[in-house]
């Protein structure tokens, strides 16, 4: 199945506290330095706002997955392959 059939429009999800219902994972563009630009994954909002507070800035690519392994694929894919996407 393509990651696009497998993610899910962040407007289709709703507050639940810290988390969205349902769950929901995404996948986020930091800057990373020397590396420079790179993808970590997480669960969605929580997650991008631990990378903000580490980064300084933290954007969600994309829409969301139903399924964090969906979200590790895609950050994977994005980094070109390399594994240290969480």
């Amino acid at each position: 199945m393509s990651q696009a059939r497998k993610s899910i429009d962040p407007s289709s999800v709703k507050s639940d506290g810290r988390y969205t219902s349902p769950r929901t994972w995404g996948v986020y563009q930091v800057e990373c330095l020397p590396e420079g630009k790179r993808f970590r994954f997480g669960n969605h909002p929580v997650r991008q706002q631990e990378l903000i507070r580490q980064y300084g800035e933290a954007q969600r690519v994309g829409r969301l997955y139903e399924a964090r392994i969906d979200a590790k694929e895609a950050a994977y894919r994005l980094n070109g392959g390399r594994r240290n996407a969480h």
